[in-house]
């Protein structure tokens, strides 16, 4: 008699069989390739607002920074909602306070770029940090 289990966290489709009494593994391979291509993306994402972060340590017009703002907000909360799934740590936190901050809705003004470039190059280095540190689903291959 065999009987299904489908893990959605990993998106793995393990079969076991009783009649033999093994268990052998199969990859469902189009959950895989979405869930692999979706953290990929977010991966482009955290490096889109570090580079946009980094840009913004040279003098540029307000645009560019209402714009960088937006970016960085919604990359901020994209890594909130992916990391609350671990509960409170270190990048739900962290990246709440940088969505605050950079929340284009009721802006933060400092007034002073000295203020503001330390903040851009701490928050890019803390996206460029998510980015490398972003586990990527790998595919298993069946045994």
């Amino acid at each position: 008699m065999k009987e299904g289990l489908i893990i959605l966290g990993k998106s793995i489709l393990l079969w076991k069989n009783r009649s033999l009494g093994k268990s052998t593994r199969f990859v469902n391979q189009g959950a895989v390739c979405k869930l692999k291509t979706y953290f990929q993306d977010m991966k482009y994402l955290y490096l889109v607002c570090a580079g946009l972060l980094f840009l913004a340590l040279a003098n540029l017009p307000i645009g560019y920074y209402t714009f960088l703002r937006i970016i960085v907000s919604i990359g901020a909360i994209v890594v909130v909602v992916e990391e609350w799934k671990n509960g409170y740590n270190f990048w739900v936190i962290s990246f709440g306070i940088i969505a605050v901050v950079f929340n284009p809705l009721i802006p933060i003004y400092l007034y002073k770029k000295d203020s503001w470039v330390i903040i851009d190059a701490v928050v890019a280095v803390l996206f460029l940090i998510k980015s490398l540190t972003q586990k990527n689903i790998t595919e298993e291959k069946p045994r």
